[in-house]
């Protein structure tokens, strides 16, 4: 069978069109990838301190945010209750229609309700109440929520300071870990040592992988209470709360004023005001407003108009708002209990708060006096005296998991003294927060990580 042979000369021209095509296309992907709109740009960094972390309360979490909005529903309410509630009411008559329309008359009359017995000045007080109310409910929450943030911010620095401590000593077993293969190779200890220093060589990096995977799960929870994307990329700066501010032991004047600070019994007080406020309005608004108006009549045949004024109140026979004032007398009387419990339970919170953290800070004071730089100091040594022969290996693991106990154990009582610490600033009221302190956030700032 013949064969058709194709000069190489007649492949030139489709070759040279496909380089200059994949050289067309590279080009074009080359400035594709320069075009800033099309760049994949890294996340930024967050660095949390615990001020950041207060401050990423007050502008990204949604659940703050959203308590917020209580004060413009109030401001709301407040700008209603100022307005007079009855518009002016017309009204058109013509009696007759038909063949008799002719002889009947023509009535318009224009009219307007009017309150005189100080309704508008009780609603607008009440009104004002309920926005004291709402202020005091957004400091409160506030104040939960500098709790909940400063908690998972401790929490997440305690997990990173304890993955630094396992990290090192994982380290240090694996130094050990060769060490020991060379002992064994040379015949100077036993294989049932050398698996001894395998098994704690594991369990060191499976602490490590524990305590990872703890750090992990503490920032998503703080992110999340931040308001954060979840794969946003935090890093936990060291606390300086270390040094001791708050007394544990608390004089009773200081606590009564505290609780009389809190946010949340404030908010019940402004809540007992606008109770009794609304009670009273209840009472007033049974009173018959004044309907004042102008009549105006135009007769068949005449070619001028008959007005004169006309007044109209409604009789307070049947509708007095009577289970209105029983509901509101009651639910005054619902709050004040409830007040009354809200302060015993502040007391007891409290009290509570001050004795755990003054037990927590005598417990971090004697691991930072009397184990954690004793422990560091001979954790260092341990190693230097196994090589020196000093120390047999089962003593040597024995020591080094006792100071690495010391070690976690002081970082497990720092958390409970700064979680105890919390606590207490949240019993005492916290730092008052008021609209002022936080600004709208613009268009251009809505990220939170910046």
């Amino acid at each position: 069978m013949p064969r058709t042979v194709i000069p190489c000369t007649a492949m030139l021209p489709a070759v040279r069109i496909t380089v200059a095509t994949l050289l067309l296309l590279l080009l074009g992907a080359t400035r594709a990838s320069a075009q800033p709109g099309l760049a994949v740009a890294a996340p930024d960094t967050v660095r949390l301190t615990l001020d950041r972390v207060r401050q990423l309360v007050l502008t990204s979490d949604p659940g703050y945010l959203a308590a917020r909005e209580e004060t413009a529903i109030a401001r709301g309410a407040l700008r209603q209750a100022s307005i007079l509630p009855f518009n002016p009411d017309l009204s058109l008559a013509a009696p007759g229609t038909g063949p008799t329309a002719p002889r009947n008359p023509l009535e318009v009359t224009l009219s307007q309700e009017i309150e005189w017995a100080g309704q508008r000045g009780l609603r607008r007080r009440a009104a004002n109440a309920a926005l004291t109310g709402a202020r005091a409910s957004v400091g409160n929450s506030a104040r939960e929520r500098f709790a909940e943030a400063s908690g998972g911010f401790f929490a997440a620095e305690a997990s990173a300071r304890r993955l630094d401590v396992m990290r090192a000593s994982a380290e240090l077993g694996r130094r050990l870990l060769e060490a020991v293969h060379l002992q064994l190779r040379e015949g100077e200890i036993s294989a049932l040592e050398a698996n001894l220093a395998e098994i704690e060589a594991g369990r060191a990096q499976a602490r490590v992988i524990s305590e990872q995977r703890l750090l992990v799960a503490r920032q998503v929870e703080l992110k999340r209470a931040l308001g954060l994307s979840p794969d946003a990329v935090v890093m936990i700066e060291p606390s300086t709360t270390d040094a001791d501010s708050i007394a544990p032991s608390l004089p009773d004047s200081l606590v009564s004023a505290a609780i009389v600070q809190r946010a949340d019994i404030r908010a019940l007080d402004a809540l007992v005001g606008e109770t009794v406020l609304r009670a009273q309005f209840a009472r007033r608004e049974a009173l018959p407003n004044l309907r004042l108006g102008l009549y105006v009549e135009q007769m068949p045949g005449e070619a001028g108009l008959r007005y004169g004024p006309s007044i109209g109140f409604g009789i307070p026979l049947w509708n007095r708002n009577q289970g209105t004032t029983d509901m509101l007398t009651a639910r005054r009387r619902q709050v004040e209990q409830e007040r009354r419990a809200a302060v015993l339970r502040a007391r007891a919170e409290i009290v509570a708060a001050a004795n755990n953290y003054a037990g927590a800070a005598s417990e971090v004071a004697v691991y930072a006096r009397t184990v954690l730089q004793p422990a560091r100091t001979n954790s260092a040594l341990l190693e230097t005296a196994y090589r020196a022969g000093k120390l047999p290996l089962p003593t040597l693991l024995l020591l080094r998991n006792q100071l690495l106990d010391a070690e976690l154990g002081y970082w497990d009582a720092w958390l409970t003294r700064q979680r105890a610490r919390i606590d207490l600033e949240s019993a005492l009221g916290g730092r008052p927060v008021d609209d002022a302190d936080v600004q709208p956030l613009s268009t251009t700032s809505q990220d939170p990580r910046r």
